[in-house]
């Protein structure tokens, strides 16, 4: 894992990681699935344990690249809770990678992405990006097949999924000490 620290005069820190994601064109939907229920909607594993349960961080939240298959996860942090969060993102990936996963948790995050795919054809850019991304991706899909893939995902092709997700660089910028 490649490790990066800056160091500033901040009130709070960053913590950045990110992973590869090992998948074939046709399992984006599957990786964009499994990327919110780690930790892209309120009832994520992040959100609710990381920032909820433990309150180690002001945000804790997971994105996918679909194209570049890189999973970034972002984080706002009192600087001496670095350690500790960066510690709680990898037990809540490995408790995805291990099935702790429920129905409801992976409805939750279905019905989130529904809905955004339902809003593609609110404006033009939206419909332009979307198309735009899908041709590039070699394997078009108009957002309604997209919404149908979703759907038809279990927790264990999920599970499975995470199992597909390695460690690659961890970024910290640190907060440091304020100066008048």
């Amino acid at each position: 894992i490649r490790r990066i620290t800056e160091e500033q005069p901040l009130s709070q820190s960053k913590l950045s990681m990110a992973y590869r994601a090992d998948y074939g064109p046709e399992e984006k939907m599957l990786f964009w699935l499994t990327t919110m229920v780690l930790g892209g909607v309120p009832s994520s594993k992040l959100f609710q344990n990381v920032r909820e349960k433990m309150s180690l961080c002001y945000y804790c939240s997971a994105g996918i690249h679909l194209n570049s298959r890189a999973m970034y996860i972002e984080s706002g942090v009192e600087t001496e809770n670095l350690e500790r969060t960066e510690e709680a993102v990898q037990e809540q990936l490995k408790a995805l990678q291990q099935g702790e996963l429920t129905e409801e948790e992976l409805l939750s995050a279905k019905l989130a992405l529904k809905n955004s795919l339902r809003s593609v054809g609110d404006s033009l850019y939206q419909v332009e990006s979307w198309y735009l991304g899908q041709y590039f991706a070699g394997k078009p899909l108009s957002p309604e097949q997209a919404v149908e893939q979703l759907m038809s995902y279990s927790v264990d092709q999920v599970v499975e999924a995470a199992g597909r997700l390695y460690p690659a660089s961890v970024y910290t910028l640190k907060g440091g000490q304020l100066h008048d």
